[in-house]
């Protein structure tokens, strides 16, 4: 058992050469300076593997005096983020530790970059739910659990190595766990959200939600990648990798568990999933997560739990109401999902029937959200996922 103590853009590297987006020569500048990051290999880009928003893009590579490809990240050097120091840093310690991630080969601060192992161009937890097949999605939720389980066995307690690690990347400073900022602003946003729809936010329920961290009964502290979507992984050698660290923290481990009871509560592909998946799910992470936390096996770990599942309801309604009293759009531009009233409507439901004993005032206000909500835009009940239907 672990005991634990407690401005402007710059685009300059982002130009697309003139034969389009993803050929050779569009991202000179960003090739140049991983090149230097990782001395004596020569990069020659292959295609754009994806482009996040205004702020970063990744790179797919052949490489001279190394592997035969390997990936390059890049964020704008404007991007006013600490995602680049958060990703690096956990990168750096899943290398360390052999955890389920990519390798981090080479990285560099100004500017900013990665340049890591490449996965290859396989399938995710989301391709597997979006399918057709119940089993691939058993199977594939199973592995994500388990890379997850994995990822918290092999970072149990390491706070002080996490805050150590983001300042030799230029993180010096940051928060190492972003939950208290989190729900202090949402408890700050939580009285003009609910005004929007007529409901008076009293003061036992703003208190409760700033401080929703001493809820939990356990301390479970363990590295987490933060946004753990269904697709942020990718499946090799018959198991799931993890990717997408910008936002990585040490948190207690309760938050990344209730992602599979929300389900998957900051994801454009969160269907309901059958209850037998998710106890299945639940049991393959608890397997992996036991010997460094054998408290997950205990009831204060259940109702923490449940608590972790209320909590990440009252976020998503900062996250989703405005937009939700809107419009009714899906959650994805492209690919099937649900909409945000869906969305909404799954998990007030779920946090207006909880048990948990000392939430009783957000019980009350998830169940007058949820009314205030079905009675003028809907609230719907959120679909199973593609591959369950």
């Amino acid at each position: 058992m672990i005991r634990c103590w407690t401005a402007r853009r710059s685009t300059s590297w982002r130009r697309r050469s003139a034969t389009g987006s993803g050929e050779p020569g569009g991202f000179d500048d960003l090739l140049a300076a991983a090149e230097r990051a990782w001395t004596g290999h020569r990069l020659t880009l292959i295609d754009v593997a994806g482009v996040g928003s205004d702020r970063s893009v990744v790179l797919r590579v052949t490489v001279d005096g190394g592997p035969a490809t390997a990936v390059v990240k890049g964020w704008t050097t404007s991007a006013g983020s600490d995602a680049p120091a958060r990703e690096t840093a956990a990168l750096d310690m899943a290398t360390a530790r052999s955890l389920p991630a990519p390798a981090l080969l080479a990285s560099a601060g100004d500017p900013p970059l990665v340049v890591m192992s490449d996965l290859g161009a396989h399938g995710s937890l989301a391709d597997a739910l979006l399918g057709t097949a119940a089993p691939a999605a058993d199977g594939a939720l199973l592995a994500w659990a388990r890379a997850v389980g994995r990822f918290h066995a092999g970072t149990a307690c390491s706070a002080d190595d996490f805050a150590a690690t983001l300042e030799r990347h230029g993180g010096a400073g940051l928060a190492v766990d972003l939950m208290p900022r989190l729900f202090r602003e949402a408890a700050d946003e939580l009285p003009e959200l609910l005004e929007l729809i007529d409901i008076r936010a009293e003061t036992a329920v703003i208190d409760t939600v700033a401080a929703f961290g001493d809820v939990l009964q356990t301390d479970l502290p363990a590295l987490s990648p933060a946004d753990t979507c269904p697709d942020n992984n990718l499946g090799r050698d018959g198991e799931l990798l993890l990717i997408d660290f910008e936002g990585a923290m040490v948190r207690h481990i309760v938050w990344d568990a209730a992602y599979l009871t929300v389900p998957f509560p900051s994801c454009w592909c969160s269907f309901s999933l059958p209850g037998e998946a998710v106890t299945s799910a639940l049991d393959a992470w608890r397997a992996e997560v036991r010997p460094a936390f054998p408290e997950v096996d205990g009831p204060e770990f259940a109702v923490d739990l449940e608590a972790a599942t209320v909590g990440w309801a009252v976020v998503g309604l900062r996250w989703f109401l405005r937009r939700a009293l809107e419009d009714d759009s899906p959650l994805h531009p492209h690919r099937s999902a649900p909409t945000r009233r869906m969305f909404l409507g799954e998990r007030l439901r779920r946090a207006a029937t909880t048990t948990h004993p000392v939430l009783g005032a957000v019980q009350e206000l998830a169940g007058q959200v949820l009314d205030r909500l079905d009675s003028t835009i809907g609230a719907p009940r959120l679909p199973p996922a593609p591959a369950y239907r």
